[in-house]
C-alpha cells in the first residue's frame, strides 16, 4: 500500500463536478489540511483489474471493476490519531452512467447507493466527498458496487484530516495592564450590529432533516420564519460565506479562531465543479502585516486577468498562461470557463487543462478571486482548438439494432457492442440529431415528438473522438399527441441578430423584441411587418453574454397615460433594469429603475416579467462569483420582486427586492393558472433545471446543481442534461410550458399538475438551431432563434 503525500503542481479537469455524500458523524465545520493519496491500482481489488487506456489518470493506472454487484475496491489507509477525516475519490464514468456504490470505513455502511454521476467520457475525471471518523493507526475504505453496472472507474483516494485537534474555547482574557496594551497596529476586533446577531457557524454536510447536537434551527437567509426554513449553504473556502457568519467579524464565543485554512486542492486537480464543504470562516480579512481590514472587511474585487493565451495543445490537453491579477490584499486563484461552464481551477498561472474532446474549439476565459470571496471581472477571450487525435481507427458499427415500448415520446433501443473499446454509443435521426447519449448497449430514448415517424441508428464513438459507421437503422412513429402541441413553425421577418426576448403588448396586436448586441427595439406586428422603435441608451456590450435582454410591458399600457415599458441592459457598472417610455411608435426618455447588479461576461440572467400581481419580476445570474448566489445582501443568484419605480415590492421575504435566491443563471419566468410562478434555469454541468418559484425559498446553487439532499434546498421540479436543454425562456399555456432549449436546440413542452411538472417532449430538435425567447400570443408561440447570424422570429401554432 502506497500513500502519496500531495505536492507540486495542480494539473486540472475539464468538465467538472463534486457531489456531496451524505456526512458521516458531521458536526461544526472544521479546517482539514491536504492529505495523503492512495492509488486505486494498489489496493485490494474483488472482481475488477488495472487499466491503462483512458487518459488522465494519476500513479500507474485505474481500476475497472467487473460489471456485477459486489465488486469492490478497498483501501488500507493510515490515521496518526483518531478523528473526523474527509474523504475524496476520483472516478470516471460516460454520460448518463449514473452508477451506484456502497461506501463502507472500517466495516460500517457510511454512504449507502452512493452516486457517481456520469462524466461524459471515461476519460474525464470528477471528484465526490464525504466526511467520516477515523480510528487511529489502521483504517478500510471500501467502494462495493451496488448493482450490475459495476463501480465507475476508480483512480485514488485521499484523506484529509484535521490541521488540528478541535480545542476548547478559551476563556476571555484579561484586559492587559496600560503597560501591556497592545501596539496601535493590531486591528481591533468587528463586531456584528445589534440588529444582526451572529449565528452559530454552520455545520458541514449535516445529513439532511437533521439538527445537529445543542443547535437550534437555522434562521432562513431571507429571514423567513417557518421551522423549515433554509439553512445556510456549504461556503468554499476563500470565498465570502453567507451574511450569517460575515467576513471580518468575531465569530460566536463556541467558535474557537483559527487560521484561514488553505484551499483544498487533490492531487493533480482541482475536484471537478465541487462546491467544497464549509469551512471556519477567517476571524479577520486578511491584511499585510502591520495594516488593519477595511471596516466591513474586504470589498474590493481583484482586477481582471490579462488575455489567456493557449500553449502545448494536443488532442485532449491544453496549457493556458495569462498575465495575473493584481488585489489589495491576495489573490487566491483562479477559475477558467469554457463559455458559461467551469472547466477548471488554478492557483496560478499557467495551467494544464485535460480532458479534453480532440478536434474541438473551446472558448475560454478566466476569473481571479481572493481570500475574502471577491471575484474580478472576466479576462478577455481567447479560442483555442485541440488537435486531431493520433488514434484514427474507429470502431466497428454496433449491429443487431432492435426497438421495443414505443410511447408518444419514447422508445426502448437496444443493440450489439462495437469493437474498439468504444466509449460512448450515440443515437441519431436521419438528420443526425443526437437522441441519445449512453455508455451501455440499450438506452429509452426520451423527449421524443408525439404522432411522429422517426428513423434512427447507433454509432460508436471511442476516447479519440473516432465514430463508426452507422448500424442498421428502426423505423416507428411515435403514440398520439394530446392537446396544445407544436405545429410547424411559420417564419415571421427574417434578419435578425440575437433576439434576446419578446414582450407581447396589451392591445394584442404588435410585440417588443430586443436586440441583444446592437441595443435596439423592434415593434412586430401579428402580420410580421417589423419596424425599429429606438435603441436603450447607456447599454454595453460583455463580449458575452450581457447587452440588452429583457423587456416587459404592464398590463396598464395604453401609450397615453400610461406609456412606461420595461428592459434589463448592461451598463458600465453592472446590470441595471431601466424603463423609457412609448407611445406606440418611438422610444424615450430613458429612467433607471434598479442597479447595484454584478455583471460580468456570463451569467447574467436578463428576463423581466410583470405578474399577475403587478409587481415586476427579474432573472439575476451568479456573475461568474456563485457564493453571491447564497448571499442574502447581494441581488446576484436571485429572482427579485419590486415596484414600478424599483423599490422592493410588499410582501417580499426579506424586504429587500429578493423574492427567492440560491440560482445559477436563471432565464425564464411564467405563471400558470393558479398563480404559481415557474421558472428555468441553466446549470453548469449536469443539470439544468425548471423550478417552482416560492418566496423565500433557497434554490441550492451552488452547493446542489440539480437535485440534492441537503437541508433547506428545494429540489427542482424537473431536469435535463445541458446538451438536451440549457434552457432560457419560457410561456405557460394552458397549464402546459413551452420552454426554449438553447444548447438543445429544441422547443420543450411540459404539461404541468398542480404544483408538479409532467413528462417532457421535444419538438424541432435541431431544425432552427439555439431557440431562446418565448412568448405566447393568442393560441400560438413565438420563438427566436439566436445562432449568431441568419437568426429567425417564429410563429408557432397549437394544435
Amino acid at each position: 500500500m502506497r500513500g502519496h503525500a500531495i505536492t507540486g503542481a495542480l494539473v486540472l479537469v475539464a468538465g467538472l463536478l463534486v457531489t456531496a455524500a451524505p456526512a458521516a458523524n458531521a458536526g461544526a465545520a472544521t479546517p482539514f489540511q491536504r492529505g495523503t493519496r492512495y492509488e486505486a491500482e494498489s489496493a485490494t481489488i474483488v472482481q475488477g483489474r488495472v487499466e491503462r487506456a483512458r487518459r488522465g489518470y494519476t500513479g500507474e493506472g485505474y481500476v475497472n471493476g467487473s460489471n456485477r454487484a459486489g465488486s469492490y475496491v478497498e483501501w488500507s489507509v493510515t490515521a496518526e490519531t483518531a478523528g473526523p477525516a474527509k474523504i475524496l475519490i476520483r472516478y470516471a464514468n460516460t454520460n448518463r452512467r449514473n452508477g451506484s456504490s456502497d461506501i463502507s470505513v472500517n466495516g460500517e455502511t457510511v454512504a449507502e447507493d452512493q452516486r457517481f454521476p456520469g462524466t461524459r467520457w471515461w476519460r474525464f475525471w470528477r471528484t465526490v466527498s464525504f466526511r467520516t471518523t477515523l480510528v487511529q493507526g489502521e483504517n478500510t475504505i471500501r467502494v462495493t458496487s451496488a448493482s450490475r453496472r459495476g463501480n465507475p472507474h476508480l483512480d485514488h483516494l485521499e484523506v484529509r484530516t484535521l490541521t488540528a485537534p478541535p480545542t476548547e474555547t478559551p476563556p476571555p482574557t484579561e484586559t492587559p495592564p496600560p503597560s501591556e496594551t497592545p501596539p496601535p497596529t493590531e486591528c481591533p476586533t468587528i463586531t456584528p450590529p445589534a440588529e444582526t446577531p451572529p449565528a452559530e457557524t454552520p455545520p458541514a454536510e449535516t445529513p439532511p432533516g437533521e439538527t445537529p447536537p445543542g443547535e437550534s434551527q437555522t434562521p432562513s437567509l431571507l429571514g423567513s420564519p417557518p421551522a423549515e426554513s433554509t439553512p445556510p449553504a456549504e461556503t468554499p473556502p476563500a470565498e465570502t460565506p453567507p451574511a450569517e457568519t460575515p467576513p471580518a467579524e468575531t465569530p460566536p464565543a463556541e467558535t474557537p479562531p483559527v487560521e484561514t485554512p488553505p484551499v483544498e486542492t487533490p492531487p493533480g486537480e482541482t475536484p471537478p465543479g465541487e462546491t467544497p464543504p464549509v469551512e471556519t470562516p477567517p476571524v479577520e480579512s486578511p491584511a499585510p502585516p502591520g495594516e488593519c481590514p477595511p471596516p466591513g472587511g474586504d470589498t474590493e474585487i481583484p482586477t481582471a486577468p490579462g488575455q489567456p493565451v493557449c500553449q502545448d495543445i494536443g488532442p485532449d490537453q491544453l496549457a493556458l498562461d495569462w498575465p495575473v491579477s493584481t488585489d489589495n490584499v491576495e489573490v487566491t486563484g483562479y477559475d477558467i470557463f469554457d463559455g458559461g461552464t467551469t472547466i477548471a481551477e488554478a492557483t496560478a498561472p499557467p495551467v494544464l487543462i485535460v480532458g479534453l474532446t480532440p478536434a474541438t474549439t473551446y472558448q475560454l476565459t478566466v476569473v481571479a478571486k481572493d481570500a475574502a470571496g471577491n471575484v474580478s471581472d472576466s479576462s478577455p477571450l481567447v479560442e483555442c482548438a485541440t488537435t486531431e487525435a493520433g488514434d484514427t481507427e474507429p470502431p466497428s458499427a454496433p449491429a443487431e439494432l432492435t426497438q421495443s415500448n414505443v410511447t408518444d415520446t419514447t422508445v426502448d433501443l437496444a443493440w450489439q457492442a462495437s469493437t474498439g473499446e468504444p466509449a460512448t454509443y450515440l443515437v441519431r435521426d436521419e438528420a443526425e440529431n443526437v437522441l441519445a447519449t449512453t455508455g451501455a448497449t440499450s438506452v429509452t430514448v426520451t423527449g421524443l415528438t408525439c404522432a411522429t415517424p422517426y428513423t434512427v441508428h447507433v454509432v460508436a464513438e471511442d476516447v479519440a473522438g473516432n465514430t463508426s459507421e452507422p448500424s442498421g437503422t428502426q423505423t416507428f412513429t411515435t403514440g398520439a399527441c394530446a392537446e396544445t402541441v407544436p405545429q410547424q413553425a411559420v417564419t415571421l421577418p427574417e434578419g435578425w441578430t440575437i433576439p434576446w426576448d419578446i414582450a407581447w403588448a396589451p392591445s394584442g396586436d404588435y410585440a417588443l423584441v430586443t436586440q441583444r448586441d446592437d441595443f435596439k427595439i423592434y415593434k412586430v406586428t401579428a402580420e410580421g411587418q417589423r419596424t425599429e422603435v429606438g435603441t436603450v441608451p447607456e447599454t454595453v456590450s460583455t463580449d458575452g453574454e450581457g447587452g440588452l435582454m429583457g423587456i416587459a410591458i404592464p398590463s396598464t399600457w395604453n401609450g397615453t397615460t400610461d406609456r412606461d415599458i420595461y428592459v434589463m441592459h448592461t451598463a458600465a457598472e453592472g446590470n441595471r433594469v431601466a424603463r423609457m417610455s412609448f407611445d406606440g411608435t418611438t422610444l424615450t426618455d430613458y429612467r433607471t429603475v434598479l442597479t447595484g447588479i454584478r455583471k460580468n461576461r456570463f451569467h447574467n440572467g436578463g428576463r423581466i416579467r410583470f405578474g399577475p400581481d403587478g409587481f415586476l419580476y427579474v432573472t439575476t445570474g451568479d456573475a461568474q462569483q456563485p457564493n453571491l448566489a447564497q448571499d442574502p445582501a447581494s441581488l446576484n443568484g436571485k429572482i427579485l420582486r419590486i415596484t414600478r419605480e424599483g423599490a422592493a415590492a410588499p410582501g417580499n421575504p426579506s424586504g429587500t427586492p429578493v423574492y427567492s435566491l440560491g440560482h445559477r443563471n436563471p432565464q425564464g419566468l411564467a405563471w400558470d393558472s393558479a398563480g404559481h410562478l415557474w421558472a428555468s434555469e441553466l446549470g453548469n454541468i449536469n443539470w439544468d433545471e425548471l423550478n417552482l418559484i416560492e418566496a423565500g425559498k433557497n434554490y441550492g446553487w451552488p452547493t446542489c446543481e440539480g437535485e440534492c439532499t441537503t437541508a433547506g434546498m428545494t429540489n427542482p421540479k424537473k431536469t435535463w442534461t445541458p446538451d438536451t436543454a440549457s434552457p432560457s425562456g419560457m410561456a405557460i399555456i394552458d397549464d402546459t410550458v413551452y420552454l426554449a432549449a438553447m444548447r438543445g436546440q429544441r422547443l420543450w413542452r411540459i404539461p404541468l399538475n398542480g404544483t408538479e411538472a409532467g413528462e417532457a417532449s421535444a419538438y424541432f430538435q435541431g431544425v432552427h438551431g439555439r431557440l431562446r425567447a418565448v412568448e405566447k400570443v393568442a393560441d400560438a408561440l413565438w420563438v427566436s432563434t439566436t445562432n449568431g447570424e441568419g437568426d429567425k422570429l417564429l410563429r408557432v401554432p397549437l394544435g
